[in-house]
């Protein structure tokens, strides 16, 4: 009697190249999106690595900021940087970089807010009165792409929202500083000189953008099914693999012996994906509710906040830019802070310095370096497969268009690092360069931490900026 498997096929009918086609078409392409899994990737220690760039600007009192000690045992003795005191250890502080492609007189805030991400001079070819009319030829802008867009463009399409989220807080008055437009004020997401991603400014608009079609009912359920019934057809194989392993010859049983079991791993991990609720990204994060419109100063900041976190949690995106203010657009401050005035003019208002310690300006500095702290903690507080943190297992990144805002200082810039991209950069230390080290150094390195394929950037073509361990 011909030797027929469990479905009466003659084994001497169905050669080895036949089936391991077969079995392919079958396997193969359900283990190929498991191993590429979000899940899948944590059970191998390899991280999601998400970037989070942060910049407010008028500079910030640098005398709240600078420690006095550098290396690992800095201290956090200003009143600026109190927030970060929680997870110090996961901070770093960077003095001395500069990017002085944003000096610009006049004109050094509508030059200096494109630069803190891109590193480029932009050509003062905006119009001043209106926000979106390009009055130059193609090409002449000068901007290069901004670090988050750098990294879009390699890892965004691995996600729903492949050009990243770009947020704020308020919209910019229709101003231009110099003979820079308000375009340049407005937006520090740059795909090109010529292309910008403007921040959006309602957390509702948010929310609606990672949650588009997201039906958490409808998903868990379709999530459920596809583990069945790929589970399903791995049992299928792993049966059929005991009519066909004695017809074989003792390589081929070999070939197919590893074969199955790299069938059966995949198994393991699906229904590992089972036990925890089908998998991970939008189909397994809870978006909660939806914000309300009409959302205060503070309360937006905090909801901006809260998105952000669910966004990388929900892996619905790799790359989110934050401007928290910018040139005269954030006059905000007197409801819940007393102060009277928007940002940069309080930069400019009397001897910042010494002879007023407490300021509307450092109140202000004091406050948005605040919000930014929390933002960190509560990254921190969410835990991934791999036993560490979203900002652990990410780069977070704040930069000012300025160090000291009342003299413009392009060459001593406040830039604060947070996460390690899953351990590949040093942490939890003071990094004090010397004036005007290019800024663009340290971005290439945080890039290339992140799995970023980049060897330069900016206008100076500036190399990996070595941190010292």
């Amino acid at each position: 009697m011909a030797n027929l498997n469990r479905f009466g096929t003659r084994l001497d009918h169905f050669s080895r190249r036949r089936f391991l086609g077969g079995a392919a078409a079958i396997v193969g392409l359900p283990a190929l999106e498991v191993l590429n899994s979000r899940l899948a990737k944590a059970q191998q220690n390899v991280p999601i690595r998400r970037l989070l760039c942060i910049a407010s600007g008028s500079g910030v009192p640098m005398d709240e900021f600078t420690p006095t000690t550098t290396g690992v045992n800095y201290e956090l003795t200003g009143k600026l940087v109190q927030s970060f005191a929680p997870i110090k250890s996961k901070v770093s502080l960077f003095t001395g970089l500069g990017i002085d492609e944003g000096a610009h007189s006049p004109g050094d805030h509508g030059a200096g807010v494109p630069v803190t991400f891109t590193c480029t001079t932009p050509a003062p070819q905006y119009s001043n009165t209106n926000s979106q009319n390009y009055t130059g030829p193609a090409g002449q802008a000068g901007l290069g792409p901004s670090i988050d867009q750098v990294m879009a463009a390699q890892v965004g399409g691995m996600t729903r929202i492949p050009a990243g989220l770009q947020l704020g807080l308020a919209d910019g008055l229709p101003l231009g500083d110099g003979p820079y437009g308000p375009v340049y004020l407005k937006n520090l997401s740059w795909k090109s000189a010529t292309e910008w991603v403007s921040p959006v400014l309602q957390p509702a608009a948010v929310f609606d953008n990672i949650f588009n079609g997201y039906d958490p009912n409808a998903s868990a359920a379709e999530s459920a099914l596809r583990l069945r019934r790929r589970i399903s057809v791995l049992d299928y194989v792993a049966q059929e693999s005991a009519s066909l392993l004695p017809a074989l010859n003792k390589d081929d049983r070999q070939r197919l012996d590893q074969y199955f079991t790299q069938t059966r791993e995949v198994e393991t991990t699906l229904q590992t994906a089972a036990q925890q609720g089908g998998g991970t990204g939008a189909g397994a994060c809870n978006p909660g509710m939806r914000p309300a419109s009409n959302l205060s100063y503070a309360d937006t900041m905090k909801t901006m906040s809260n998105l952000i976190a669910l966004a990388f949690t929900c892996d619905a995106t790799r790359t989110i830019m934050l401007q928290l203010s910018c040139y005269r657009n954030d006059a905000m401050y007197a409801g819940f802070l007393g102060v009277n005035d928007n940002h940069h003019s309080l930069s400019h208002a009397g001897n910042v310095r010494s002879t007023n310690p407490d300021s509307g300006w450092r109140i202000v500095c004091r406050w948005l370096m605040d919000q930014i702290g929390a933002l960190f903690i509560t990254l921190d507080s969410i835990k991934e497969p791999n036993g560490m943190s979203v900002l652990e297992n990410s780069i977070a990144v704040y930069n000012n268009d300025d160090g000291w805002g009342d003299i413009h200082d392009h060459k001593n810039l406040p830039v604060i690092v947070a996460g390690s991209a899953g351990g590949n950069i040093p942490t939890g230390r003071y990094f004090k360069f010397p004036s005007n080290t290019p800024c663009g150094g340290l971005y290439v390195t945080l890039l290339q931490a992140l799995g970023v394929n980049i060897k330069t950037f900016g206008q100076k073509n500036s190399g990996p900026l070595a941190l010292p361990a």
